[in-house]
């Protein structure tokens, strides 16, 4: 069996505090997951909404994981296919 830690951050600015900061938190939150034995790591794609709507850039936010991570599948649940160029 295969275990895979799934992104759907929500952001509350007076509790979070800045965008930036809860962004590094983030993505220190899903790098722990490879060494406490996690498979994978998922990232959904949401836009304009405080629930879930803190990666509008899955890529980039992978990008950031690749750099942290050496074993674990990253991949997005959701992508939003209309808002990217081919």
């Amino acid at each position: 069996m295969r275990f895979g830690a799934y992104a759907l951050p929500s952001y509350h600015a007076d509790t979070d505090g800045s965008p930036g900061e809860f962004m590094r938190k983030l993505v220190d939150l899903l790098a722990s997951a490879e060494p406490l034995g996690f498979d994978a790591i998922w990232l959904n794609e949401h836009h304009f909404h405080a629930f879930g709507g803190m990666i509008p850039s899955p890529p980039m936010m992978l990008s950031a994981l690749a750099q942290r991570t050496q074993r674990v599948t990253l991949g997005t649940s959701i992508t939003v296919l209309p808002l990217h160029n081919p």
